[in-house]
């Protein structure tokens, strides 16, 4: 008995689909939380190898960039706290 070919892509590694003459990737970064979707090239200008390869390069860069906003939004809570704690501090000694 021939076996069957399983030609899914594994759970969570995203999907490739045609739109308006692009190939778009779309993917959930972060599970329960809505997929992202990027371009990634025109139809038929990269092997499925080369597609897969800048997906993972898409999904790299939106990481990076996810946590260059997350340490902004870190250290602008942390300049936020630290001049609260001045002005109490001032206010304190204006008594």
């Amino acid at each position: 008995m021939p076996s069957k070919r399983n030609h899914r892509r594994p759970q969570g590694t995203g999907s490739f689909f045609d739109k308006n003459g692009a190939t778009h990737y779309r993917w959930r970064p972060v599970p329960g939380k809505p997929q992202k979707t990027r371009r990634v090239c025109a139809i038929g200008e990269l092997t499925k190898t080369q597609k897969e390869q800048k997906a993972r390069d898409i999904e790299a860069a939106y990481a990076a960039e996810q946590a260059a906003k997350a340490e902004e939004e870190r250290k602008k809570a942390a300049t936020t706290a630290a001049a609260e704690k001045k002005v109490g501090t001032d206010a304190k000694g204006i008594h």
